[in-house]
């Protein structure tokens, strides 16, 4: 090789084992940076904190509570009254308990049937309830009772046509008549019991007589006025011998208590003034139609109904807080209160033991074991996430070390040549310049 080559090839020697240097820098900056990401996930790892399982002791609660007429108070906080009125009761106590309220809301139907109660058998039933009208509902036909809030007088019973009749026939009939001593009806039977219009509806709607189990025979059948007084609907009158029906009397409303307090409440929310509404059973809930609100829907034909109001109303319970003077008796250690006396107006107050009731709330002991089974999962993919990632580092390097293994043999074998290299040159330079030596 001359010595031109041998320099140009040590040159190109000298170039080549520069760039394996700095290819080898390079690769060990990269694993540099991999190594601060290991340790970036060494420390995330290590900050991880397992999920702790909710404990179902932290969800209960001791509360202390005393009964009165069946009904149970619950103590919810006392503190001290630092002006009582009466130094007796020093504390002012938050009790709870559960009561009822009725709660209205209005359904509105669409393309409603409602038609007349045409139906004779149907219109009146025996103690005078008033069905003038049907409705088609999702559980059939059924019947309209006209429920009203105001007493109404019934007047001139036996002008009905049919009480005329059966008035007549049982003067004429020899075998009727009355015992004062038993004070019983004689000659009644089941068969010849006759109906009579009770109520002003010209409809049969009552049986005359009604068996007394106490009398051993039929006494006369009664209705009860708005004052809650009840009068016979057949007399005997000794003076002209004959029998009487009742002329008139003050007929309750029709309305029931529930009825009442439903309709009134329904009223009050949303402004009604009727004072007769109908009502129906829908499932669970008795439904009301206003006497305005019908009115209109029947003024109407058919084609042109679109929406009708029907409300009802719901006894919803709920839980009623009140605070109240007392004075409160503790255990000996002062932990926990064992009696209270309230000042309830009376004299010397009322006292009442102290129980203590323990209660778990599921719902939140169950909301809290979710979001631990939500944390759980989270955790075990952080923690899958790390080693992922750290394999994954760890197969980076492991390419980057081969990588610098092969840089490293390789600058071996340049260094080798190099050396070779630089022999020839050597002695090129020995035997050109030293030719005479």
């Amino acid at each position: 090789m001359g010595m031109a080559a041998s320099q140009a090839r040590y040159l190109g020697l000298t170039a080549r084992k520069t760039n394996v240097e700095y290819e080898g820098q390079q690769i060990n900056q990269a694993r540099v940076a991999l190594a601060n990401q290991s340790a970036d996930a060494f420390n995330q790892y290590y900050s991880l904190e397992a999920p702790t399982p909710p404990s179902s002791e932290n969800y209960k609660t001791t509360s202390y509570v005393y009964t009165d007429g069946g009904k149970q108070y619950t103590i919810e906080s006392y503190t001290l009254n630092n002006n009582p009125e009466d130094p007796n009761f020093p504390y002012v106590v938050t009790i709870s308990y559960s009561d009822y309220r009725y709660e209205a809301a209005k359904n509105i139907q669409n393309g409603a049937q409602i038609k007349s109660n045409n139906d004779t058998t149907s219109i009146y039933d025996d103690v005078g309830n008033h069905y003038p009208y049907v409705i088609m509902t999702s559980g059939g036909l059924k019947n309209l009772k006209e429920v009203t809030l105001q007493s109404k007088l019934v007047d001139n019973i036996p002008d009905s046509d049919i009480n005329k009749n059966v008035l007549d026939s049982l003067n004429n009939d020899d075998n009727i008549s009355y015992d004062p001593n038993k004070q019983i009806w004689v000659g009644i039977t089941p068969d010849n019991n006759p109906k009579i219009d009770a109520y002003g509806t010209g409809e049969e709607n009552k049986y005359l007589f009604t068996y007394d189990t106490s009398k051993g025979g039929y006494v006369a059948s009664t209705v009860t006025d708005a004052e809650g007084n009840t009068h016979p609907l057949i007399t005997y009158n000794q003076d002209t011998d004959a029998f009487e029906l009742l002329n008139q009397y003050k007929a309750s409303p029709s309305a029931s208590d529930t009825d009442k307090i439903a309709i009134q409440t329904i009223k009050d929310k949303y402004g009604l003034t009727d004072e007769v509404f109908y009502s129906y059973e829908q499932g669970e809930n008795t439904m009301y139609i206003s006497q305005s609100d019908l009115n209109a829907y029947m003024s109407q034909p058919y084609s042109a109904v679109n929406k009708l109001n029907t409300y009802f109303a719901s006894n919803i319970e709920y839980t009623r807080k009140e605070n109240v003077n007392a004075q409160i008796t503790f255990d000996p250690t002062g932990s926990y209160p064992t009696q209270i006396l309230i000042d309830d107006g009376s004299l010397n107050g009322s006292v009442y033991e102290l129980s203590a009731v323990t209660e778990q709330d599921d719902v939140a002991y169950n909301e809290a074991m979710k979001d631990y089974e939500y944390q759980c999962m989270v955790y075990q993919q952080t923690i899958e996430e790390i080693n992922a990632k750290t394999e994954m580092i760890q197969q980076q390097d492991k390419m980057l070390e081969l990588k610098l293994r092969q840089l490293d043999t390789e600058q071996e074998a340049l260094q080798t040549e190099m050396e070779s290299v630089k022999k020839v040159i050597d002695k090129n330079i020995e035997s050109t310049f030293k030719t005479f030596q």
